[in-house]
C-alpha cells in the first residue's frame, strides 16, 4: 500500500511539473540551454543555412514568452554564440534583423530586435566601423517606440488646412501611412473600412483614422482625391518633412500606429487585425 502511494504521489509530481513547464515554457530556457552545444560548420553558405533553421525554431519559442524573458533569450544567444567570431556576430545581427526587425515578419518584435542590436554593439569583435550600421538601425528603431511620445508632424489636408498630429484630439488615433500606388495599403484600407465595431467607434469619436502620404509627389495624392472614406482624416507630409528627417521608420508600406489621446505609441508597425482586436477589446469593455 505504502509503495503504490509513493508511486502515485511521484507520479503527482511529474504531472505537476509537466503543466508548470507548459504554462511557462520560459523556464524551460531561462538558463539558456536552448543555444547550449549547438556548432556551425562547413562552408559560410551551409552555416548560414543551419543557423536560420536553428534561429527561425528559437522565434516560435520567444513568441511563447514574456517580454522580459525574450529579452534574456537574446542576451543568452548572443552569450551562448561565439562572441570571439566576427562572422557568427555578424550573421546573427542578420537573422535579428530579417526575421525580429523585419515588419512583415511572423516574428517581428520590436523590442526584442532593439535588445539584439545593443547585444550586436557589445561586441569587441567587431571594429568600430562595423558597428556604424547597427548602430542607425538602433537609432532608428528606439524611434516611436511603444510606451514613448509619437513624433509630431505637419498635415496638409485635401481642404487645404494644416494641421499637425498633435492638434487631433481623440481617445485613439490610427496612424495610417499609406502610398495609393500601394496594393496592401488598398487591402489594410479595405479591412479598416469593413469593421464594424471600428465604424461604430468612428461615429462616437472614439476614434480617428489618419491616413498620411509621406512620401512628396502631390501629383499622385492629388489625383486620388476619394481614396479614404469621408469619414478619415486625408492628408499629406507636402514637404517630405517625414523623409528627410527620418522621423519615422517606413521601410514597408503600409506602415501602422496606434495611437492613445496623448499621442503615446501603443502599436508599432501593426496589421489592420492587430489594431482592430486592441480596439475592440476596449469597446466591448464600455
Amino acid at each position: 500500500m505504502k509503495k503504490s502511494f509513493r508511486n502515485m504521489s511521484l507520479l503527482k509530481i511529474i504531472g505537476i511539473v509537466i503543466c508548470l513547464l507548459y504554462i511557462f515554457p520560459s523556464y524551460s530556457y531561462h538558463h539558456g540551454k536552448y543555444w547550449n552545444n549547438i556548432k556551425l560548420e562547413g562552408n559560410r553558405a551551409e552555416r548560414h543555412e543551419k543557423a536560420e533553421n536553428i534561429f527561425l525554431d528559437f522565434a516560435k519559442m520567444l513568441q511563447q514568452l514574456p517580454l522580459d524573458s525574450g529579452k534574456i533569450q537574446i542576451q543568452l544567444m548572443f552569450n551562448d554564440w561565439n562572441r570571439n567570431n566576427k562572422h557568427d556576430i555578424n550573421l546573427l545581427s542578420s537573422l535579428c534583423e530579417d526575421i525580429l526587425g523585419d515588419p512583415d515578419s511572423p516574428f517581428y518584435n520590436d523590442e526584442l530586435y532593439i535588445t539584439s542590436l545593443e547585444e550586436t554593439l557589445k561586441s569587441e569583435t567587431l571594429k568600430d566601423d562595423e558597428k556604424i550600421r547597427p548602430q542607425i538601425l538602433l537609432e532608428t528603431a528606439l524611434k516611436n517606440r511603444v510606451g514613448s511620445p509619437a513624433q509630431d508632424f505637419p498635415i496638409y489636408k485635401r481642404n487645404g488646412e494644416r494641421i499637425s498630429l498633435y492638434s487631433i484630439e481623440s481617445p485613439y488615433l490610427i496612424l495610417f501611412f499609406n502610398d495609393p500606388d500601394c496594393n496592401s495599403c488598398e487591402k489594410a484600407k479595405t479591412i479598416l473600412s469593413a469593421d464594424t465595431t471600428l465604424s461604430s467607434m468612428l461615429s462616437q469619436k472614439m476614434v480617428v483614422i489618419l491616413g498620411v502620404y509621406p512620401f512628396g509627389d502631390m501629383e499622385l495624392w492629388k489625383s486620388q482625391k476619394l481614396y479614404f472614406p469621408e469619414s478619415w482624416i486625408d492628408g499629406c507630409d507636402e514637404k517630405q518633412l517625414i523623409m528627410e528627417n527620418s522621423w519615422y521608420d517606413l521601410r514597408t508600406s503600409p506602415t501602422l500606429f496606434l495611437l492613445d489621446k496623448n499621442k503615446k505609441v501603443i502599436i508599432k508597425n501593426g496589421s489592420p487585425e492587430n489594431i482592430i482586436s486592441y480596439l475592440k477589446n476596449i469597446y466591448q469593455k464600455i
